[in-house]
């Protein structure tokens, strides 16, 4: 994977990258916090916008104030997704760790290779009679 600058991401870069602890969480929250804003604002807009005297104002005006709306919303979805986005990235990477760390370990599966390898004892009950 490259970045927009040309550098070469690895995922084992981008897993140091996401799970540095304290930087994700002020990150997401701040995202969240500012999604939260948003979502308040637009909320608050969208109820003073019905209200009679808000008809009675110059059409620019209006316009502004439902740009702005706008603005604000697709900013909020905006941020919802790039908040999942972000989840989605941090699930799979944590997943590709656990997988590293179990199955993807060189000598986990040195240890399955000898012990498939070693014959099979049975205690009698499965024995084939003579």
């Amino acid at each position: 994977m490259r970045s927009g600058y040309g550098y070469r991401i690895t995922s084992h870069a981008l897993l140091q990258g996401v799970t540095r602890g304290t930087d994700r969480m002020t990150l997401q929250t701040k995202w969240r916090i500012y999604g939260g804003i948003a979502i308040t604002c637009c909320g608050f807009m969208a109820w003073y916008g019905t209200t009679p005297e808000m008809l009675r104002q110059s059409p620019i005006e209006l316009i502004l104030y439902w740009a702005l709306f706008l603005i604000l919303f697709a900013g909020a979805v905006f941020i919802a997704f790039l908040d999942l986005r972000y989840v989605r990235l941090q699930h799979a990477l944590e997943k590709r760790a656990a997988f590293l760390n179990t199955l993807g370990d060189p000598s986990f599966r040195k240890a399955l290779r000898a012990g498939r390898e070693e014959p099979l004892q049975q205690d009698g009950e499965g024995e084939e009679p003579e």
